[in-house]
């Protein structure tokens, strides 16, 4: 269950990261 919300957030942040590049 960590490991499902750390990936989400993970993902969450690298999709905005690339978003904002």
């Amino acid at each position: 269950m960590f490991n499902l919300l750390a990936l989400s957030k993970a993902e969450n942040l690298n999709r905005t990261f690339f978003l904002k590049r």
